[in-house]
C-alpha cells in the first residue's frame, strides 16, 4: 500500500468519527471541512483515474483494429503490385502477336496489290 493511499485511509477512518461527532454536537469546525474536502476532491480523483484507464483501454482497441486493418490494406497493396507486374505481360504480349501479325499481313497484302 502506497504512502498516499495509507494516509487516505487514516483520513477516511478519522472522517468517520469526525461525521459522527459533528451529528451529535451539530458543530462543524474548518479543520472538518477541509477533511472532508479532501476527501470528497480524493474520491473525485479516484473516479477520474478509472474513467481515464477506461478510456486508455478503448484506445488501445482502437490501436489493435488499426494495426489489423493496416495489414490488411499492406496485402492489398501487395496483391495488386502483383497484378501490375502480370498486367505489363499481358501488354507486351499482346503488342508482340499484334507486331508479328502485322509483319506477316503487309507482305501477304502487298503481293496481292502486286507491287511485291
Amino acid at each position: 500500500m502506497s504512502e498516499e493511499e495509507l494516509v487516505f485511509k487514516l483520513l477516511e477512518e478519522e472522517s468517520k468519527a469526525r461525521v459522527r461527532r459533528i451529528v451529535e454536537e451539530r458543530r462543524i469546525t474548518t479543520e472538518d471541512c477541509l477533511v472532508i474536502g479532501i476527501l470528497r476532491l480524493n474520491s473525485e480523483v479516484i473516479g477520474l483515474r478509472k474513467e481515464m484507464n477506461n478510456i486508455s483501454m478503448r484506445i488501445d482497441g482502437i490501436n489493435e483494429r488499426m494495426d489489423e486493418i493496416n495489414e490488411r490494406i499492406d496485402g492489398i497493396n501487395k496483391r495488386i503490385d502483383g497484378m501490375n507486374g502480370r498486367i505489363n505481360w499481358v501488354i507486351g504480349l499482346v503488342l508482340a502477336m499484334w507486331a508479328t501479325i502485322m509483319a506477316s499481313l503487309i507482305p501477304i497484302l502487298l503481293k496481292l496489290i502486286g507491287i511485291i
